[in-house]
């Protein structure tokens, strides 16, 4: 995420940086509705066109999750299960997949890096010319 911001136009960049340092719960990444680094969004978020579901076990039920973007709050969905995604086949795979990338680079697998923090992280703009 941070070369996808690195290789954004200064002004975009600026810009995403500047969204990270405000206290807000919008992704700093998008701008004016659109995903700044669209081709090289993480996992989370090329999965949110779908609502997303999991099955709490201990409470025999179905929850579910969705992207306000995509289903505001404002409005009535009708979440049946064959219109869900449901992530649990799929959560033990990626769990692996995190703690074996975790290991090969020395990182906590259980530390949870913000968008926020990535963001402002980037590569500082250059400083202009006198």
């Amino acid at each position: 995420m941070q070369e996808a911001l690195s290789a954004l136009a200064p002004a975009i960049r600026a810009r995403v940086r500047a969204t990270a340092g405000q206290e807000t719960e919008q992704c700093p990444f998008l701008l004016d509705d659109l995903c700044a680094i669209y081709p090289h969004r993480p996992l989370i978020c090329r999965s949110q066109g779908l609502a997303i579901a999991y099955i709490d076990h201990e409470r025999e039920v179905i929850e579910v999750s969705a992207c306000p973007i995509n289903f505001p709050a404002d409005e009535e969905y009708p979440f049946s299960e064959e219109n869900l995604l449901f992530m649990d086949p799929f959560n033990d795979q990626l769990a692996a997949i995190n703690h074996d990338f975790c290991d090969m680079n020395g990182l906590p697998p259980a530390e949870r890096i913000l968008f926020r923090t990535i963001a402002s992280l980037a590569a500082p703009l250059p400083k202009a010319s006198p």
